[in-house]
């Protein structure tokens, strides 16, 4: 059971994880306000995301460390300045140059250069105090507020966890306790989305995708919403399960792949009204992507891959990772690229 846990934890970027890698004095010092520092071994911590700008491949992970690729993964350097020392656990790029890297402690960072150096644009003490305006003016609803005004009372301790840019200006980030924030401006100015979505119990959100005009969120308890006017409210959806859902996959025409605890796996080809369970191993699926060539591959916590040309039947493929894993990416020349424990790796299909 430790072991389970730890793994999860791990997934979702929550785990604070001791790495012996930089200077014992950064724990004395507020993380949030501190420059993430360089190091050669800047690799080996903790690395929660990868995605590609174009055909660089951006990391992100522990202690604000950011990677860069420009040979498909097969070196790494760290990016040349990032403001924040707080676990990084999300990235998303519009384009070649334009990104954003969501984190503990409420951070949102911004990159207009492929992810070579980050500004700051949101924190969690910043994001409360949006909340607490939102609230006061939704005067009739007395549990928003107290929730509200805990949420300034606690600080900076709640992390973002999904986030999804429709394009340069238009974005949602979602993350612990049903926190959820829009902009309409790239990034300049945010805007609850708490009091929009149908959620009073304030579940971790974890994933937030769009396909088409519809947004969809996924969390833990079997938390699952959708959006279809442009984020102004979120009705919630049922796949018949009640266990943490990690993400979501847009598969077009339609169709959808929602994955999570234990291996549950389920598709949808109605937009999430009517969902269909599919038979994995009992293995939590961590992430999801499709391949250039229309292949359909989850990923679980060890590192085993699932593949699936249909979406009706996956089957598990040979390839896995070196251990568990976080998310992983296609680069540019066709290889698989994995980011998790201590580790970015290159790995190939056939």
């Amino acid at each position: 059971m430790t072991k389970y846990l730890r793994n999860i934890s791990l997934i979702l970027g929550l785990a604070f994880i001791s790495v012996n890698v930089f200077s014992e004095d950064m724990v004395r010092l507020d993380p949030l306000n501190m420059e993430s520092t360089k190091s050669s071994r800047a690799h080996h911590v903790l690395i929660t995301s990868v995605v590609r700008a174009a055909d660089r491949l951006v990391a992100c992970g522990e202690r604000g460390v950011v990677m860069l690729s420009d040979d498909s993964g097969q070196s790494w350097h760290q990016a040349d300045f990032v403001p924040v020392s707080v676990t990084l656990t999300k990235l998303y790029f519009v384009d070649a140059d334009t990104g954003w890297a969501i984190g503990h402690s409420g951070v949102v960072l911004k990159t207009v250069d492929g992810g070579k150096h980050w500004k700051k644009q949101l924190d969690g003490f910043q994001a409360a105090q949006i909340e607490l305006k939102a609230a006061e003016k939704d005067s009739a609803n007395d549990s928003r507020m107290q929730a509200a005004r805990y949420l300034v009372q606690d600080g900076a301790d709640k992390p973002f966890l999904g986030i999804h840019f429709t394009d340069a200006l238009h974005g949602i980030i979602v993350g612990a306790y049903g926190i959820a924030f829009a902009t309409r401006d790239g990034g300049k100015h945010w805007e609850s989305l708490i009091g929009r979505i149908a959620d009073p119990a304030g579940r971790h959100l974890y994933a937030v995708v769009q396909q088409e005009n519809f947004i969809y969120l996924a969390g833990e308890q079997g938390a699952l919403f959708r959006s279809d006017d442009n984020s102004q409210s979120f009705s919630s959806l049922n796949v018949g399960w009640d266990g943490s859902l990690f993400g979501i996959l847009p598969l077009g025409n339609k169709s959808l792949i929602a994955y999570g605890l234990r291996g549950k796996t389920f598709a949808s080809t109605d937009q999430g009204e009517s969902w269909k369970a599919l038979n994995l191993p009992e293995t939590s699926i961590v992430a999801g992507h499709i391949l250039s060539d229309g292949a359909i591959v989850l990923a679980d916590e060890t590192g085993q891959l699932h593949l699936s040309k249909d979406a009706t039947f996956f089957n598990s493929v040979g390839l896995s990772a070196n251990g568990p894993i976080s998310a992983f990416i296609e680069s540019a020349d066709k290889q698989l690229i994995f980011s998790g424990a201590n580790n970015l790796s290159r790995r190939s299909l056939k």
